[in-house]
């Protein structure tokens, strides 16, 4: 495939994932617009979580709206450790293509990130970007 495909890669804190039971403020990462060099600038990052053990992220860029050639990858290190996984630690990834072509969710099967059951996972389109929420139980951990 001749098209060029952005991956944005965003890592969770394990606080996030470690106690779902507990509803925590959410978290808010800003990114200056027009640093993106060629790819879709992100501007902004929402993580929040709930007492279901749902974990959202609301993604904003400039300009809104993804190109067929983006894509957004969302990377956990679920066992919080860099030699498993794939080779920046990840053991889980929700992964958009984009314009919303389709999704998945991806675990590590001893060589790579390969698609698996989506559990509670939804990926929604907004004015702004993206909204993704995925369940604990769907990474690996335990919901409440």
């Amino acid at each position: 495939m001749g098209a060029r495909r952005a991956v944005l890669v965003l890592l969770i804190a394990f606080a996030v994932l470690a106690a779902p039971g507990i509803a925590l403020a959410a978290r808010s990462f800003t990114d200056p617009k027009g640093d993106a060099e060629g790819a879709r600038d992100l501007t902004k990052v929402v993580v929040s979580n709930d007492r279901r053990g749902n974990v959202t992220f609301r993604i904003s860029f400039a300009p809104a709206r993804l190109r067929p050639s983006d894509g957004v990858g969302i990377y956990f290190d679920i066992d919080r450790n860099d030699a498993t996984g794939d080779r920046f630690g990840a053991d889980r990834c929700v992964f958009v293509f984009s314009p919303l072509r389709g999704w998945e969710l991806d675990a590590w099967d001893g060589s790579q990130l390969s698609a698996v059951a989506r559990g509670k996972t939804l990926v929604r389109r907004t004015a702004t970007g993206l909204r993704i929420t995925v369940n604990v139980s769907a990474l690996g951990g335990k919901r409440t």
